[in-house]
């Protein structure tokens, strides 16, 4: 089984950064804010000083390690298996494109990765060298981040998303707290909470998981079901320049796939190394 399990970890990883990197992209090089200046902030006012720290922003590059444990059914046959990954990510907000590459360490054996997603394709290196692509089957890119127009979207659609779970008020889905010169955001989506995000996160994962599987096993699109039980995202913002330093997230999630029921447990951390001013593109080889 671990070779099927092969690529649902990949496909599950590259989702999962998609989403984590279009919904978190700010600007490495705002202006520091003044001394004195926007105390007592609450979270529309973080995020609203974040957006503003993003406009002027081409891209990001981020240093992302995580891990992944799924259990999968297979007519009975029970398997987990649990895999970790190291990967550098280099992301453009206008047009949105990203190139990954590193590695992922699973059952002992370690294998190298690299994915570029441009143009609402995804290209991803084989074990032998080669390249498989696949179009992003029914799901644009922008709708994964924001539109590729407005660079800003993304923040704004945290922002909305914080107005829906009651502007500034705190509980247990919504938290902010102030942790080493950063604001720390924190959102927790169960169906309860934001049914429609959840179901947009499930389209995505879909969407990037039926071009390679389709290649691998006899299925469709109609044949693959995901659910997302559980998704929590932290965030942390520079208290000075707004600039967001780390993301943090986990994702709970079951799929179903013909005859194999897979259960995940998916945690990730995403590290700001800089602004990224060069031009993503894919290599002749690969097309």
């Amino acid at each position: 089984m671990k070779q099927i399990l092969r690529p649902f970890f990949i496909l599950l990883m590259m989702a999962a950064l998609t989403i984590a990197g279009c919904s978190n992209s700010a600007e490495q090089g705002a202006d520091a804010e003044k001394p004195g200046e926007k105390k007592n902030l609450g979270m529309q006012d973080v995020l609203s000083e974040a957006d503003k720290a993003l406009k002027e922003g081409k891209g990001l590059s981020y240093a992302i390690t995580g891990n992944q444990t799924m259990t999968m059914d297979l007519n009975g046959q029970k398997e987990e298996l649990e895999q970790t990954f190291d990967i550098d990510m280099d992301m453009t907000t206008d047009p949105l494109a990203m190139h990954m590459k590193g590695s992922m360490k699973m059952m002992g054996q370690e294998m190298p990765m690299e994915i570029y997603m441009v143009d609402n394709m995804m290209y991803q290196k084989t074990e032998t060298g080669g390249w498989t692509k696949g179009q992003l089957d029914g799901l644009d890119m922008a709708q994964m981040g924001g539109q590729t127009q407005t660079p800003n979207q993304a923040l704004e659609q945290l922002r909305q998303f914080v107005d829906k779970l009651r502007g500034d008020k705190q509980d247990e889905n919504l938290k902010m707290s102030k942790e080493d010169g950063a604001y720390v955001i924190e959102v927790t989506v169960t169906k309860d909470v934001d049914a429609e995000f959840l179901g947009q996160m499930e389209d995505a994962l879909r969407s990037a998981m039926v071009p390679q599987l389709e290649q691998s096993l006899p299925i469709s699109k109609d044949d693959i079901n995901v659910k997302v039980d559980k998704y929590v995202q932290k965030v942390w913002i520079d208290e000075n320049n707004f600039q967001q330093k780390k993301v943090e997230q986990t994702m709970n999630a079951k799929m179903d796939i013909k005859d194999i029921k897979v259960d995940i447990v998916q945690d990730m951390k995403m590290d700001l190394k800089g602004n990224f001013e060069g031009t993503i593109t894919v290599p002749e080889e690969a097309k």
